[in-house]
């Protein structure tokens, strides 16, 4: 994972901590979990030590990709599925939201208000 000063991301500027997650999960055996769910339970445990990662259900992820989905709710974390269409369509009804919190078409359709934090 990569760490950036949110300044630094002109939309983003309002978040204290933002954590950037560029990699792609794979499973080498049928059940293990994904790494990126790995990555994400050590972020959790290591800031939350140093009062950066917030209590259960204070951090928001953005995710396009169903094993994020799934490692961000694992981890006791609030998700936005924003997935690609292509993806979207390939899914069952039953299957679909992953237990995602929210799910948008478009990061553009995000509403800042609904979660609590200021609008854009």
């Amino acid at each position: 994972m990569t760490e950036r000063p949110a300044s630094r991301l002109q939309d983003f500027a309002r978040f204290e901590l933002l954590k950037l997650a560029g990699m792609i999960a794979h499973c080498s055996k049928a059940g293990e979990e994904p790494s990126i769910a790995k990555e994400v339970r050590l972020w959790g445990a290591e800031n939350d030590a140093a009062g950066l990662a917030g209590g259960e259900g204070d951090i928001l992820v953005f995710e396009d990709a169903k094993p994020g989905v799934q490692a961000g709710k694992a981890a006791g974390m609030k998700v936005v599925w924003v997935p690609d269409p292509n993806l979207r369509a390939l899914l069952s009804k039953e299957n679909e939201d992953l237990n995602a919190d929210q799910i948008l078409e478009s990061l553009e359709d995000f509403e800042p208000e609904a979660w609590g934090l200021p609008p854009f």
